[in-house]
């Protein structure tokens, strides 16, 4: 136990722990602060759209020298404050990846295995991983059909209803009646016209406290016809939304 509280203190003592934790810092502030966005009780599809475009272009941004070198000034900052240890570029010694490792045969450019040349291809290659990650979770057709459908219910409160046409962009299931729907749709913002909706989360909400009729039927009982389409837009919506 003493011997690997030592080998901590020493590592603590590093210039390299530092600008680990201040590139930790930079990369994943943003990325915690779009998660617990996204983990909202009002959560939105088009909000979570917005949040990783907004994510993705700061992640984007970080990766530069102006960067880079901020992050050193950082550290260098915190070096000389807590008297740690930096390397001495006096004695950088250069590595190579194994060949096994590699799979072509063009020279490898030579990277100092310390100090700044270092530090910067990982931070980049960390920044890189963040990046596409974000766009294997989050670039998907589903997420903007998502956003399509809240926009039309949202749209519809306001009395502003597409042709079925547009419903039918929206992948809905086969087994829905377009035309009942559209028209369900059109009628909706006699209901919603003294209210103000921002989310899904709000409409659903609302929609809960009228008649029984658009509420949830009872279990297995089937809702009546004339708000059946409605109600089933809504579930497919609300799970799309993740709500």
């Amino acid at each position: 136990m003493k011997a690997k509280i030592s080998g901590l203190l020493k590592q603590a003592k590093k210039g390299k722990t530092m600008f680990g934790l201040l590139c930790s810092e930079a990369l994943f502030t943003p990325c915690e602060a779009v998660a617990k966005v996204l983990q909202a009780e009002k959560a939105t599809a088009a909000g979570a759209l917005e949040c990783i475009k907004t994510l993705r272009e700061r992640i984007q941004a970080l990766r530069n020298d102006n960067a880079m070198e901020e992050l050193l000034n950082k550290t260098n900052a915190s070096a000389a404050k807590y008297d740690l240890k930096m390397p001495d570029p006096t004695t950088n010694r250069i590595t190579k990846t194994p060949s096994r490792y590699r799979d072509t045969r063009q020279t490898e450019d030579a990277v100092s295995s310390k100090g700044a040349a270092s530090w910067k291809m990982q931070f980049f290659e960390a920044l890189d991983l963040v990046h596409a990650e974000i766009e294997r979770r989050f670039d998907q057709s589903g997420m903007t059909t998502a956003a399509l459908r809240e926009a039309t219910l949202l749209s519809a409160t306001n009395g502003m209803v597409g042709t079925e046409e547009d419903l039918v962009s929206l992948k809905l299931p086969g087994n829905i009646d377009v035309p009942g729907l559209h028209m369900q749709l059109r009628m909706l913002v006699g209901l919603t016209r003294q209210e103000k909706f921002g989310t899904l989360y709000d409409l659903a909400t609302f929609m809960s406290s009228l008649h029984a009729q658009t509420r949830a039927p009872p279990q297995n009982e089937r809702p009546p016809l004339e708000s059946y389409h409605l109600l089933k837009f809504f579930e497919w919506a609300q799970e799309e939304d993740g709500l």
